[in-house]
């Protein structure tokens, strides 16, 4: 009898013990690790289906339609090329997160999504290559006022110093884009590529006469990969200072929207630097132009691709 009432006290202890502790919290993932800043600490598999935003200001939408989201890829600029020592110190407001704009956090090595957390400088984080202020950010404010009731999503894909043959088809930026872009048609839609490349490629004479091609083929790519014919790519002119406007490089990406469908190029031969005499990387002020001008381009792209739909269904 005694022995029957003290496993029975045990019992209670056990779960009084229990119940006080409460169950296994699980953390969010931390900036700052390796890879892109999303280490995971006991962190299940996330899914845009049970989204770990609770705020309704970050709620991802029910209907995808009205979650539009955007793949940032490229070099520097695209990745933030503000540097701190170039004046790329961080407001607070510039480090409070924007009601309805999300980026994606993606695991570096599983090459899986772990969720979508409220946007903020800086959107790239890369070891060993600090960066701070980019036009990411300001072009999804800017489209947020052309298209109010929508929420933005960002892909952070570029990487500072990259040439085009590290970013084309079948390299592994490239597929981590591809991935990135299919977790997040789990709950959007993709509405286009901001790119801005080449200063790795415009000095170099053989990689200069490939650049096109390889450029026309990465889009093609990107478009059958991604699952969207239409796909809009935009792509931004790199320093002038630098490169002249009859470089190779300069040249294919001007001629973009003659050349192929659903195109459109972004002009900044009269923007500033942040970088002293390099003048490579475009300063605070000339980036959130470069994101308006971005952002007048993607709502030119859409207005020419709905009325050429009214026209074929007429």
């Amino acid at each position: 009898m005694k022995a029957v009432t003290l496993i029975a006290a045990t019992a209670v202890l056990l779960v009084g013990w229990a119940t006080a502790k409460g169950p296994e919290r699980t953390e969010e993932p931390r900036r700052g690790g390796k890879g892109e800043g999303s280490q995971p600490t006991k962190t299940p598999r996330a899914t845009t289906k049970k989204p770990t935003i609770k705020d309704e200001n970050w709620r991802i939408p029910e209907d995808k339609s009205k979650f539009h989201v955007f793949v940032l890829y490229g070099q520097s600029n695209m990745a933030g090329g503000i540097k701190e020592r170039f004046g790329g110190t961080l407001t607070e407001e510039e480090k409070t997160p924007t009601p309805h704009i999300l980026q994606v956090r993606f695991h570096p090595r599983r090459f899986r999504g772990e969720g979508w957390f409220p946007a903020v400088h800086p959107l790239h984080i890369i070891p060993g290559r600090p960066r701070s202020f980019g036009l990411g950010l300001p072009f999804a404010k800017e489209y947020l006022k052309r298209n109010p009731g929508v929420t933005v999503g960002l892909l952070p894909c570029a990487y500072g110093g990259k040439r085009m043959d590290l970013l084309k088809e079948g390299s592994g930026l490239y597929n981590a884009v591809i991935a990135k872009c299919k977790f997040a048609q789990e709950s959007g839609v993709i509405k286009g590529v901001l790119w801005h490349q080449g200063e790795s490629d415009a000095f170099n004479e053989d990689r200069c006469k490939v650049y096109e091609s390889r450029l026309h083929q990465m889009i093609a790519a990107l478009r059958r990969d991604i699952g969207v014919p239409d796909l809009p790519f935009i792509s931004g002119e790199i320093s002038i200072k630098n490169y002249p406007k009859d470089n190779p490089v300069q040249v294919a990406n001007r001629a973009l929207p003659e050349k192929v469908k659903h195109t459109g190029w972004v002009r900044t031969d009269d923007l500033t630097f942040c970088d002293g005499k390099k003048q490579v990387h475009f300063d605070r002020k000339s980036l959130i132009t470069m994101a308006r001008r971005y952002c007048e381009e993607c709502m030119r792209i859409a207005r020419k691709q709905k009325a050429d739909k009214g026209a074929v269904n007429e």
